[in-house]
């Protein structure tokens, strides 16, 4: 933008340099009379080209602030809806670790009961299995003491 200013201006000073160096009073010859049409033309074209510079840079500079006020918003925006996403993921994966503690505590406490169930029930029938073996050598010691009995009569 400072070039286009520069070459702008630097334009409109050739043009009111020659503007004023053509309608300089000469002689009072034919040429006079076009070249003072032609400075004031160049004066006319120097002075909008001055005032159409001057808008553009008016509109570039508003432009410009239009921009940058949109890029703070949106960069704004952005950050928000970061922070959201962010809290809304870390909320949900609490939520889960949570169910997930939940689930192995059960599982810990079935297997616990299985565990005693099955150690209840290899106790039991280890003591049923004892009390068959000691009924079944106390019929066998009784037999042979019977059987000793007899032989020795």
């Amino acid at each position: 933008m400072k070039i286009n200013t520069a070459r702008m201006l630097g334009i409109a000073t050739v043009i009111g340099s020659v503007a004023l160096l053509g309608c300089g009073k000469q002689s009072d010859s034919d040429t006079r009379g076009v070249g003072e049409r032609t400075g004031a033309a160049m004066d006319q074209a120097a002075e909008k080209t001055v005032e159409k510079a001057k808008t553009v840079a008016g509109k570039t500079s508003d432009s410009a602030r239009a921009v940058a006020e949109k890029t703070g918003d949106v960069a704004g925006t952005v950050a928000e809806k970061t922070v959201e996403t962010a809290t809304t993921v870390a909320g949900e994966a609490s939520d889960t670790a949570k169910a997930v503690a939940e689930k192995t505590s059960d599982a810990a406490k079935a297997v616990a009961e299985k565990t005693s169930d099955a150690a209840g029930t290899v106790a039991e029938r280890t003591s049923n299995a004892a009390r068959a073996v000691a009924g079944k050598t106390g019929d066998t010691a009784e037999t042979a003491a019977e059987k000793t009995g007899e032989a020795m009569e």
